[in-house]
């Protein structure tokens, strides 16, 4: 169906409402990258409290992604069957209570368990906020408003929470963990409550035939009485309560490409990730070129704040070189810095800072930037929360190898053969982009799948 000039004008505009719906979405992946982020600095006092050996910082610290694991899934499907609104209330609650949990924890398991259950929390914030931001926002736009989503919050999310952990270390002392865990439930309280004003969405009420309210929906974020303002090829597109077909055969059938496309690029993303976000300050350390616990929070902050420039490159990019574009440069970057730090294995202090900072930069140019971003652009609506479920729980699976892995492989093999392992991963991440790759950019979301 051909799209009329003035739909598509509409179509193009970013609205008030829109942002302020992208603000709600913000604020939780704000949080997602905070209480991830937080316990890279507390675990070098947790180990030290719970005289814990290196395995068991290693669960310690990938609990929460077995949390995100579970959460993925469970939340993802829900949101389907639910609706997005609801969902994206009801998983905040967990950041509140957990995070407070986290604070108070007598001993090691105890730990484990509070930060399991904050995952859960967090793993539905991984399956909704990308939905949520591609349902709502102009498809020229897409990719730029879901990067601000994923990776400007997410990183500004662990920037703060290791300039906060930084300051409690110089206020709290041997108790500082316990204030840096507990910090994440102040602003969860605040999301909790603007959540309350979000609008449903369109696509997922006309999804479900609710062609009224999705038409009511559509016009608080446009403005103009017309779903046609949000969705140019409405009236070309069937609700699918007049089909309803099986939601895992669709998965695994029709769009397996898609499926397969999202969870690998979020696996070979996440091992490399999460092991160098949550054990960096170790590395420092282990490494010799930080001896305090005040200059590896430093270190650590600074490293942290180059990722901007990933995040402003990504911005620029994205919605017109291209998703596949911009995948190839963050994996190739990173696996560059790594086979580097190989090659002139021991590096000097000057040249450990630059790739590491390399490092940061490329990942969220690429891929930690867009694995969520796919997860809200590779299926149709009536399944697209179940798929980002799926895509974010391997994710988690892969977050928690590298996570549980990577102190052991360092105990066993030292830094340099920890980094081999996430250098392949990097050189799988390439592939699939060359072999699966699905290029998004531009398209409506009716334009690709339907509903």
């Amino acid at each position: 169906m051909s799209v009329q000039p003035e739909a598509a004008r509409a179509n193009d505009v970013v609205t008030p409402a829109m942002w302020r719906l992208l603000w709600v979405s913000v604020s939780g992946v704000f949080l997602d990258g905070y209480d991830i982020s937080i316990i890279a600095l507390a675990l070098l006092q947790v180990k030290v409290q719970f005289r814990a050996l290196p395995w068991q910082i290693g669960l310690v610290g990938s609990a929460i992604l077995l949390g995100n694991f579970l959460g993925a899934l469970v939340f993802g499907r829900l949101s389907d069957r639910l609706g997005r609104k609801t969902v994206f209330i009801a998983d905040v609650i967990f950041f509140v209570v957990f995070a407070l949990l986290s604070g108070i924890s007598q001993n090691i398991w105890q730990l484990m368990v509070w930060r399991f259950l904050l995952g859960v929390g967090i793993g539905g914030d991984y399956a909704l906020a990308s939905p949520i931001i591609a349902e709502a926002m102009p498809a020229s736009k897409r990719g730029r408003m879901l990067t601000l989503n994923w990776g400007l919050a997410w990183l500004s999310g662990e920037i703060v929470s290791f300039a906060v952990g930084y300051g409690i270390l110089h206020i709290a002392g041997p108790a500082a963990w316990r204030w840096m865990l507990a910090s994440g439930a102040i602003p969860a309280l605040v999301v909790l409550l603007i959540r309350r004003a979000m609008p449903e969405s369109a696509r997922w009420l006309l999804a479900q035939g609710r062609h009224d309210d999705a038409k009511h929906a559509a016009t608080q974020l446009t403005g103009q009485a017309s779903l046609s303002a949000l969705i140019p090829e409405v009236e070309g597109v069937q609700e699918s309560t007049d089909h309803r077909p099986n939601v895992w055969r669709e998965l695994w059938g029709k769009y397996r490409r898609n499926t397969w496309y999202g969870l690998l690029n979020y696996v070979f993303e996440g091992a490399p990730f999460y092991a160098l976000s949550v054990f960096l300050p170790t590395i420092l350390k282990q490494s010799g070129h930080a001896t305090t616990i005040t200059g590896i929070a430093a270190g650590n902050l600074f490293l942290q704040l180059t990722g901007l420039f990933g995040i402003l490159l990504i911005f620029l990019w994205v919605d017109s070189k291209g998703r596949r574009f911009v995948n190839y440069w963050g994996y190739g970057g990173v696996l560059a810095a790594l086979l580097a730090f190989e090659l002139f294995s021991p590096p000097t202090p000057a040249l450990l800072i630059a790739l590491f900072a390399v490092i940061e930069i490329a990942v969220w140019l690429g891929p930690a930037s867009t694995d969520n971003l796919l997860l809200g652009e590779l299926w149709p609506t009536r399944i697209r929360g179940t798929g980002a479920g799926i895509g974010a729980a391997m994710g988690r699976l892969s977050a928690i190898a590298g996570t549980f892995g990577l102190p052991v492989l360092i105990a066993s093999f030292g830094i340099d053969g920890a980094f081999w392992l996430l250098a392949i991963f990097c050189a799988f991440g390439i592939a699939n982009t060359a072999v699966l790759g699905i290029e998004t950019k531009g398209k409506t979301l009716e334009q690709m799948w339907g509903l």
